[in-house]
């Protein structure tokens, strides 16, 4: 069931429809709440549609969860560069 929500939630990313893959992450984290996948793809929508304090919020929950994933390290890192954030940017890089 889960692995099925979670290709569910990233057809819809890839299609374009992030409230619907917004909907499918959210009833994962619900039953999984520290479900890294499910989280860091949450903060990626979240980061699409500018709620980017729910980005954060997110990839910081992700990243507690799988500290040492490094495409989460890397996403999170080139957004807060994009950002002008280099310090946490250099932190998360490491």
């Amino acid at each position: 069931m889960l692995d099925k929500k979670l290709k569910n939630a990233f057809n819809f990313f890839q299609d374009g429809n992030l409230s619907y893959a917004e909907q499918s992450l959210k009833e994962i984290i619900t039953i999984y709440p520290n479900h890294p996948i499910a989280l860091s793809n949450l903060a990626t929508i979240y980061l699409a549609i500018k709620k980017i304090d729910d980005a954060i919020y997110y990839f910081n929950k992700s990243i507690l969860q799988n500290p040492n994933q490094p495409t989460l390290l890397n996403n999170f890192a080139t957004y807060m560069n994009e950002q002008g954030n280099f310090d946490k940017a250099i932190e998360l890089a490491e």
